[in-house]
Formats: structure tokens, sequence, C-alpha cells
């Protein structure tokens, strides 16, 4: 979450809030589907519904988590940036150009999906656990901008392309006396999105809104099985920024 203007070398802004990813549509319901799945102690391996109900869980809707971030004026019309998002850390650099009301920022981001350790289950999918799950991801921001005098009031908006790379290994925990199924996932998510949002506050500290909408495709495989699944999200944050 960062305004379309970038800031000048030496300054800083702080943010803290909370931000949210979910699924819709096609990939909602291919969660729905697995979790209305009755698994028994009988199984060796989850069937394909249950797979693709898990590759949309672990790759299109992580659910709610803090936000946190600190960005740096670099001088030249360029900022850097990192925050950290509850399942990923993410590393930035932009450059803008801007006047005192209007701004145009283009930059490129890469982030480290980090494994879900002490996470025992997913919410949206019983008995499925993602703390084996880790990646990387990178994506490219386009963001326009408008601030009013006094600074008082900000307004941004943009479109954001991203990949982002999922290995490592999923289990299913299934009833007694039979061991969790592990398996390994091996899948990418490609994704277009279009952001919005809006700061209102006093010289150093504002509160920020932004909403982001994407469409997204993730294919893969999970317990050796070939899956794919694709869908909108929606993906809201509120945060304070503080600037210095």
């Amino acid at each position: 979450m960062h305004p379309g203007h970038v800031l000048g070398q030496g300054r800083t802004r702080f943010a803290a809030g909370v931000a949210a990813h979910f699924a819709t549509g096609e990939a909602a319901d291919a969660i729905t589907k697995a979790d209305a799945e009755r698994i028994t102690a009988a199984v060796d391996t989850p069937s394909a519904t249950y797979a693709t109900g898990a590759l949309a869980a672990a790759a299109l809707a992580p659910g709610v988590a803090p936000y946190v971030s600190g960005r740096v004026g670099l001088g030249y019309d360029a900022e850097g940036g990192l925050s950290y998002t509850g399942h990923a850390m993410r590393i930035d650099a932009r450059y803008g150009l801007q006047g005192d009301s209007w701004a145009l920022s283009a930059g490129m981001g890469g982030s480290a999906l980090l494994a879900r350790r002490g996470t025992v289950t997913n919410a949206q999918l019983g008995g499925l656990n993602l703390e084996g799950v880790s990646g990387w991801g990178a994506d490219v921001p386009i963001v326009v901008g408008w601030r009013s005098s006094g600074d008082i009031l900000w307004w941004w908006g943009g479109v954001r392309g991203g990949y982002e790379k999922l290995r490592g290994t999923v289990t299913l925990n299934v009833p007694e006396p039979q061991e969790p199924i592990d398996g390994d996932i091996d899948a990418r998510r490609t994704s277009i999105a279009a952001l919005t949002g809006l700061a209102v506050g006093f010289r150093y500290f504002h509160a920020a809104v932004e909403v982001q909408g994407a469409y997204q495709d993730a294919r893969g495989s999970l317990w050796d099985t070939s899956v794919q699944v694709g869908g909108m999200t929606v993906s809201p944050a509120a945060a304070i920024l503080g600037t210095f």
C-alpha cells in the first residue's frame, strides 16, 4: 500500500494495519466442493476435487494477516520499500514522474513466500495443513496518484501484474488410525489486478484504505495430481501511515 507520489530523498514512511485476501467465483467454489468432500481413513491419495480446492486455498486465498511496511526516498524521484503481510516479505523499488498534485509511478517488487509455521490447518478447508509450503514471487505495479493542497487527502489507482511460484509439502489430516497424507506441491500463480486507495490525514499521519480486485490463475500438481483453478479475488487493506 503506497500512494502515487514517491518520497523525497531521505524521507521515510511507515505503515501498520491489516490486509486480507479472499477468493470468489470458481476458486471459492473449488474450496467449498473440497471442504464438502468426505475424506475417510481408507483414502491413500486425495481426489482431484480435493486437490483443486487445496490449490485454491494455498495459492489464491491466504486469508487475513497483519500488514507492516517501511519506505524511504532514494533521490532522483525514486524510492524503495520493505513490507510484511503475515505469509510474505516483499522488497520493491519504483520511479515516479510527479508534480504538486498528480504523479505517475512504476516499479518492480520481489517477494519471499514464507512457510506458515504454527498453522495447524487452513481455515477455509478443513484438514489441510499448509505449514510446509513456501516460494517466491515478482510483481510490476503502475500507479497514478493525486493529493490535495496541504496533503490532507490522497487518492491513487493503478494496475499490477504478478507471478508466484509455490513449492513444498502439503498435508491432509485424515481420521485415525491412518497417518496424515503428505504430498508435494509444485505450482505457479499469475495475476492481473486493478487497485484503488484513499488516505486522509494531516501533516505526519494518515489513515488509508485500499482495495484490489484481481483475476488469478493457479496451476500445478498436488499429491501427483495435475490441477488448475482460476477466478476473481478481492484484497482489502487498511493501515495508519506515518511520514517523516
